[in-house]
């Protein structure tokens, strides 16, 4: 009787585990899709500077795409800032008109729920480039002429 009751027991557990991993099959599918990086210069593209071999030149970020029509594009960066000081950044094609970042967390292996998406704050950079180059000019054409 012993033996049958821990029979039905290791197929009990067998049928549980077998759940739970369809179960975090799906939720990590359904997860990755949504935290998926584009990267052709749409909205959500990284535009880092690649990582540099120690004697080669930098590598030129990735361009960021135009956009729609009255909606540009621009990189930026969105940042969160850790109870510890610590500032965490990533570099990312937004709307240049965006205040905030959608940041997914790496999902946990095994996990049955999906982690809690987190907004970070985004600003562009692309355009203070612009500004600057624009301000320098102006510098330029002032001292020309004094």
């Amino acid at each position: 009787m012993a033996f049958a009751k821990a029979q039905e027991r290791l197929e009990e557990t067998q049928a549980f585990e077998k759940a739970r991993a369809a179960k975090a099959k799906e939720v990590l599918e359904a997860y990755t899709a949504k935290a998926k990086i584009p990267t052709d210069g749409s909205a959500g593209t990284l535009c880092h500077y690649p990582r540099k071999a120690a004697d080669a030149a930098q590598e030129p970020r990735t361009p960021c795409l135009e956009g729609d029509p009255g909606k540009p594009l621009c990189c930026g960066a969105a940042q969160r800032f850790l109870k510890d000081g610590t500032k965490l950044s990533i570099e990312t094609c937004q709307l240049a008109t965006a205040t905030t970042y959608t940041y997914y967390p790496e999902l946990p292996d095994g996990a049955l729920v999906e982690e809690t998406p987190q907004t970070w704050r985004f600003q562009c950079i692309s355009a203070a480039q612009k500004l600057a180059a624009a301000a320098t000019a102006a510098l330029a054409a002032g001292y020309m002429m004094a």
